[in-house]
């Protein structure tokens, strides 16, 4: 189950850090009510917030706002699950028009290829960024996918980690699935940035 942004700045930050409610108002400039919806873990995580907490924190707000997203989507689809199954879908992807160039989505952040492409030197056996979004989703994974799943964790930071799944869209659920992975079938050892991250 997803967890609420706010859940993860609290138990992330604010608890750990020994923040109390005057401090956070005051270093967030937020209101009363605000401050309400963070401390229940209740009410949207609107760009400005996630701006906001990204600044006192020093964390992505892309994240936050995809946390929120995927928040939003996983609790969306528990209560109206059965009228989405009642969509009849009128195009299909392989129907769907191709974008321009000019509104193809660019590949900004790519340092988490580049860390994982930079100690294999057969430039033939190197990941395409969709190699490496694909594992994500992959079930089972293949085992041409275990050298980039554990330099992911052994070699990469957080920092490039959260850009490139920020950047795919790639729910935290599946993320984090892959670092279990990681650490139950490839017997990797944990990592304490991302166990922190993901726990």
């Amino acid at each position: 189950m997803t967890r609420h942004p706010f859940e993860f700045v609290l138990t992330k930050f604010v608890k750990p850090m020994g923040i109390t409610r005057s401090a956070l108002q005051e270093g967030l400039n937020a209101d009363e009510e605000t401050l309400d919806a963070i401390c229940r873990q209740e009410g949207e995580m609107t760009p400005l917030l996630a701006m906001k907490l990204g600044r006192c924190f020093g964390i992505s707000p892309e994240l936050l706002m995809m946390m929120q997203i995927t928040y939003e989507l996983e609790q969306t689809c528990k209560t109206h699950q059965t009228e989405i199954d009642a969509v009849k879908p009128l195009v299909t992807q392989t129907e769907m028009p191709a974008l321009p160039a000019h509104e193809r989505r660019a590949d900004p952040k790519l340092m988490l290829l580049a860390t994982v492409n930079n100690s294999i030197g057969n430039l033939d056996e190197h990941y395409a960024a969709s190699d490496l979004e694909s594992l994500f989703y992959s079930d089972p994974i293949h085992a041409d996918g275990h050298y980039a799943i554990r330099t992911l964790f052994t070699e990469a930071t957080l920092q490039e980690f959260v850009d490139f799944i920020t950047d795919r869209k790639i729910p935290f659920d599946n993320a984090k699935a892959i670092y279990h992975y990681h650490l139950n079938t490839l017997k990797g050892q944990p990592n304490a940035k991302f166990k922190w991250f993901f726990e």
